[in-house]
């Protein structure tokens, strides 16, 4: 399946995620400002994981842990309300290409905040107990820029001034 183009927040795709130790992305999905095929993919997102609520659990998604989370103005990181984050995750490493697939990204031009999609296979999970829907993660896509968000980092020479020797020398001699 593929996604609807979303904005990234917190892309771990070249090494795994240190909270999870996974490979993940979430993606941030303003449906107000859909495209139709925008709508389209979402809307089969939410299909899938619908039926395996439905078909595995015998209950409605909202009764089941899923990758779908309504944004919240009191969340420190979730906190849009006009959004859906959705969050999708693998234990190998995804291909990242730009909007010609022919292209391999590299790390440098993966950063919360750019625009993407990804390709993943919605599933239920059962581990050690814990039941629900998961998005794997396949494949991820930029389509496009987007602002950058949190993470960047300055030059060093925007940073910081010239300092003599001197007086590097006279605090530590």
């Amino acid at each position: 399946m593929l996604s609807p183009r979303g904005e990234a927040m917190f892309p771990n795709l070249f090494k795994p995620s240190q909270r999870s130790g996974k490979y993940d992305v979430m993606l941030c999905f303003n449906p107000s400002k859909f495209s139709d095929a925008d709508k389209e993919a979402f809307d089969a997102m939410k299909t899938a994981a619908t039926a395996i609520a439905e078909a595995e659990f015998d209950k409605p998604l909202s009764k089941v842990p899923n990758p779908f989370k309504k944004g919240d103005a009191s969340d420190d990181y979730l906190n849009d309300p006009d959004c859906i984050y959705v969050r999708f995750g693998t234990t190998s490493r995804p291909s990242v290409v730009g909007p010609n697939p022919k292209n391999n990204l590299e790390p440098g031009d993966v950063y919360g905040g750019m625009i993407c999609r990804v390709s993943f296979n919605p599933k239920s999970y059962d581990v050690s107990g814990n039941r629900g829907i998961t998005f794997y993660l396949n494949n991820v896509q930029k389509t496009g820029e987007g602002e950058r968000k949190g993470g960047e980092r300055l030059e060093a020479v925007d940073e910081f001034d010239t300092v003599e020797e001197d007086v590097a020398a006279d605090l530590f001699g």
